[in-house]
């Protein structure tokens, strides 16, 4: 009954968006804004054909998205809804692009959905339930586990979406392991001042935004909020 009440939250508003817009240059493209410096120095100076005609153009690229979903002792109560109902609604929007990566993590991070082999979502909520808290935060761990999820493809933005309250207590130093991402946002789940600092602080070198989540209800609009 949680599982579909969470799956119920997460399909509520507007999608989450998996893709990114990004300024486009083509050549030989059919429709786009010419570039005349790049046209004249593709073609020698002297354009001949259509293919040496090099456009811009606004299109969409998949975004390479990996939740990281916190399960220490500090999330409970209202921070698992939160939790299952983020994960739910970026497992479904990533449904159309082959799916998502998606990390559970304490000291140890454990991968709960590998990129590229979808589960059903009703799954994948059942088994953040099943999560227990307690323990140590390890958000370096965390941090290296969910780059290993975006893979090697270079097809889109890398992004994670790290849902916790920063507060780590085990592991190095989490800004050292952003290797490969090309932005961290964090979605926060404490609104203690140090929770609030050290969120807004690891969003910043991770090139992210920050968002703190009041409830599960908001968990729709505050994904949006960070991903933009």
């Amino acid at each position: 009954v949680a599982a579909r009440i969470f799956l119920s939250l997460a399909r509520a508003g507007s999608p989450v968006r998996t893709a990114v817009v990004r300024l486009r240059t083509q050549p030989g493209a059919e429709v786009g804004d010419l570039d005349p410096e790049r046209t004249l120095e593709r073609a020698g100076g002297r354009p001949r054909t259509r293919e040496d005609l090099v456009l811009q153009g606004w299109g969409g690229s998949p975004r390479r998205l990996v939740p990281a979903i916190h399960h220490s002792g500090s999330m409970r109560g209202a921070a698992l809804a939160v939790a299952c109902v983020a994960t739910a609604a970026v497992a479904l929007a990533a449904r159309e692009h082959g799916g998502c990566g998606i990390v559970a993590f304490a000291r140890i991070p454990r991968v709960i959905q590998e990129r590229r082999r979808p589960r059903p979502v009703h799954d994948l909520v059942g088994d953040v339930l099943a999560l227990e808290g307690g323990g140590t935060t390890d958000l370096a761990a965390a941090i290296e586990a969910s780059a290993r999820q975006l893979g090697d493809d270079r097809a889109g933005r890398r992004e994670v979406l790290l849902l916790s309250d920063c507060l780590a207590t085990a592991g190095g130093d989490p800004a050292a392991a952003l290797g490969g991402i090309e932005r961290l946002h964090v979605l926060g789940t404490s609104d203690t001042p140090a929770a609030r600092e050290a969120g807004l602080e690891m969003a910043r070198r991770g090139n992210g935004r920050y968002a703190l989540v009041e409830s599960a209800g908001a968990v729709g609009r505050r994904v949006r909020e960070v991903l933009g």
